[in-house]
Parts: structure tokens; sequence; C-alpha cells
């Protein structure tokens, strides 16, 4: 695994941003699985060179490339990183900033990346909070605006691992609970785009909003 499975949130949030390489642009993607996140983002991130950051790939890969008996993450043995992900339950926020924070900073000391497509976090407002306080307010949040019955059906065609209608509704519910204090916290800099129409069709209206995005706020 390509990052070393040490460093705590307490080491983020000392530096200065020109110390982590710089202060990135950071835009979050929210939505119910099947949204269409990671497809859009993969696009978007290819047509205008954002570094797309799936958080959930991530920590599946994370855990499986590691001897989780013996690794430790911001303090949580990875076990219980791999045990929560699969009870699909949401990881403490020190931990998951902690990772966010980590990938976001080797990418920009490794490869230079300085704009960030954060695909699927942060899920609760503590999470937001302690990624705020570590790398900074996002300059927009994307809120992917599917039907229930359209994100569902497409979770469950793409038939990934244990994918199953029983996730789909813990993780719908989730969604419910969480995501109005994420939206009330960012407020002004929160956009909504319908995700829920044929592909191309969908990709062509998250497309103009992000370069809407980009153009009216070129410097947040």
């Amino acid at each position: 695994m390509e990052d070393q499975l040490r460093p705590t949130l307490e080491a983020f949030a000392g530096r200065k941003p020109a110390e982590n390489g710089g202060s990135p642009e950071v835009m979050f993607v929210l939505g119910l699985p099947g949204s269409g996140k990671g497809t859009l983002c993969t696009r978007l991130s290819a047509e205008f060179g954002w570094y797309h950051f799936s958080v959930g790939d991530y920590l599946r890969k994370m855990c499986s490339a590691y001897n989780v008996r013996d690794a430790v993450f911001a303090g949580m043995p990875l076990q219980e990183v791999k045990s929560a992900l699969q009870r699909r339950d949401l990881l403490p926020a020190e931990v998951i900033a902690s990772i966010v924070a980590q990938k976001i900073t080797k990418q920009q000391s490794e490869h230079g990346d300085q704009q960030f497509l954060i695909d699927g976090f942060p899920r609760n407002l503590k999470s937001a909070e302690a990624f705020d306080e570590t790398i900074g307010r996002p300059k927009a949040v994307l809120l992917f605006d599917c039907a229930k019955q359209v994100a569902k059906d497409r979770f469950l065609f793409r038939g990934r691992g244990d994918d199953n209608a029983d996730f789909f509704e813990k993780r719908w519910q989730d969604h419910e609970k969480y995501n109005r204090d994420i939206v009330k916290r960012y407020g002004d800099i929160v956009e909504t785009v319908d995700t829920s129409m044929e592909k191309e069709m969908t990709y062509k209206g998250v497309k103009g909003l992000f370069e809407q995005i980009t153009r009216r706020y070129p410097d947040r």
C-alpha cells in the first residue's frame, strides 16, 4: 500500500497550508450510492484535470493491501477500520479526516496535484468539521440529487461485492439523517444538480455546473 499508516490529525492540524504543499482547492461530492458520484467525477477529472479521490474505494484498497493485524492508523487499528467497513459503519471523524488529509498532502507533494474532487466525503457533520480544521473549507459542495429508486436500481445493477438492497437502505437512511447538517454547514457553497437522468444528459448538467463554480469562485 502506497501510504504509511502513521500520521494523526494533529500532525496535519499543526501545519500551515504552505507546509502541506500549498492550500488545495477541494470540492466535496455528496449523494446516494448509485447517484453517479464515481462515474461523473471520473469524467470531470479526465476533462478538467482535478484529482478524483473516492474515499470509499481508497479505504477498501487500504484494508486489502496491508496485514490488518499489525497496522494502526490515527490511533485506530486497521482491523477495526476493516470491521467497521464490513458492518457499513461510519468511521470516527478524526480517523477519516486523517485519511483524507494524508492522501491530499501525498498527492500534493509527490504528484503536484492541487485540485481535488473528494467523492463520498464527508458523511456526517463531525467529519466535515474535522476536515475544515485540518485542510480548510472546501471551494464548493456538489450535491448529486438522484431519485431514490433510480439510485437503488443503478446500485444493485452494478453488482459490486456484497452490495445489496439492505445495504442501500442503510446508506439511504444515513444520507437522510446526516446530510441535512452538512448542507446547513456549507450553506451558500452547496450546489445541487439532478443526476437521475440518462448519463450523457446528466453529465452535461454536472459539467455545466462545475464550469460555473470554477468561474464564479476562481480563487476560493
